[in-house]
């Protein structure tokens, strides 16, 4: 889903009895928030939703929704720690959490203990492992395109709306806001329960 969709569906959802482009004539995102930013009222709506869709991003991030990766890495690539222990130095500024640190065996993967400090430090004697960590989500700013499209899941991205409109209903519509707050939440508990949310996780990290 792309940045101007949702900032088109946040003004939707506020102002459902106003007539606003849905693009269905050929114009591009970017011309249609360009367009309603003539209005001065739409416009310091859109101008005040990119704080509240990067809030609603940090929301679904905090609740698990990065992406996972996986690097495979050689001992090569690490540095003597102590005790037998090695560490890898993450410069990825994308990692935001550290899921599980294996070492593979015999084309085996065999999960070891780990730590991050900010150094992820683990189990040494080992000729290679294999990292798993999930992404931050990347946010917005005023000067990325509206036709941008998110790293979301659609159907998370299509729940964003709610919580912009939560947001900057809040002074003026208390009531409203919290009605829409509590939509997104459903939706994002709803989206937990398809993906599995709320299962333990496979991890073994430890204060060595």
């Amino acid at each position: 889903m792309k940045a101007g969709q949702v900032k088109l569906d946040s003004l939707m959802l506020m102002y459902p009895e106003a007539r606003l482009p849905t693009g269905s004539e050929g114009q591009s995102l970017t011309d249609i928030i360009y367009q309603l930013k003539s209005n001065k009222s739409l416009a310091e709506f859109i101008v005040a939703s990119v704080g509240a869709i990067n809030r609603g991003i940090t929301y679904l991030e905090a609740r698990g929704f990065g992406k996972i990766r996986c690097r495979l890495i050689s001992l090569k690539e690490t540095e003597p720690h102590s005790r037998g222990r090695v560490k890898l130095s993450l410069n990825d500024q994308r990692l935001l959490v550290v899921e599980a640190v294996y070492a593979l065996v015999g084309g085996e993967r065999v999960m070891i203990p780990f730590e991050l400090c900010p150094d992820l430090v683990f189990e040494g004697g080992y000729c290679e492992y294999e990292i798993k960590y999930r992404e931050s989500i990347p946010r917005i700013s005023q000067l990325t395109s509206d036709d941008k499209e998110l790293e979301l899941w659609d159907g998370l991205a299509a729940l964003l709306p709610y919580f912009v409109k939560s947001e900057l209903l809040s002074n003026e519509d208390a009531e409203e806001a919290k009605r829409a707050r509590e939509e997104f939440e459903k939706g994002v508990f709803e989206y937990e329960y398809l993906l599995g949310g709320g299962e333990p996780k496979e991890t073994i990290y430890k204060h060595f």
